[in-house]
């Protein structure tokens, strides 16, 4: 939705140059608190608890389990803690504090707690690799699969609210010239503006 809504901007605005910047979580926390950019694309949660964007619901995301297929034979999805004793793989929760905690909460929840058997990796490409090479598991939205090659790699959507991420675009509305108005426009007219908090 996203890029579809990119794609018809430019389609209608040629000449302006567009930017894209990809991001850590901490990242974007910090450029929404300096106002640096025009646009952000993130986690709905985290646009909508700030003030000073137009919010747009884009779409949601079910988490998935991500097991080395070695551990297919003991993972009980109805009770996570059956991967006790293995690895848990995430990015650093200084990259992406809202994530992690979320990821944690949805293992914890289901009878895992990974607190003591996590390895932190710097960036989710390196977790990618990790999980194929069969050091551990991982819990991530099931998009990564299509951005990072993950072989003998098993993936099982998780059920339940908790385990779904909420995609939005945020507008900064502090900014007012011809090409966001125009952007705003475009929002106003392709996506459900999501309630003000």
């Amino acid at each position: 939705q996203a890029v579809a809504i990119l794609s018809e901007y430019h389609e209608i605005n040629p000449d302006i140059q567009i930017l894209i910047d990809v991001s850590t979580g901490l990242e974007q926390i910090l450029a929404l608190s300096e106002s640096r950019f025009d646009v952000y694309l993130s986690y709905q949660t985290l646009l909508t608890s700030n003030p000073t964007l137009n919010t747009y619901e884009l779409r949601s995301e079910q988490l998935c389990m991500f097991l080395p297929e070695k551990y297919l034979s003991i993972f009980d999805p109805n009770n996570f803690s059956s991967l006790s004793g293995k690895k848990f793989i995430l990015e650093r929760r200084y990259n992406g504090p809202y994530i992690a905690s979320m990821l944690q909460s949805v293992c914890a929840i289901r009878g895992l707690d990974c607190g003591k058997n996590i390895l932190h990796l710097n960036n989710l490409a390196s977790v990618c690799m990790a999980v194929s090479a069969g050091i551990g598991y991982t819990v991530n939205p099931m998009s990564i699969s299509k951005a990072y090659y993950m072989g003998n790699v098993v993936t099982i959507p998780i059920t339940g609210e908790d385990a779904t991420i909420n995609y939005a675009i945020g507008i900064n509305n502090n900014r007012k010239t011809p090409a966001i108005d125009s952007f705003l426009s475009l929002a106003n007219r392709r996506l459900r503006k999501t309630p003000a908090k």
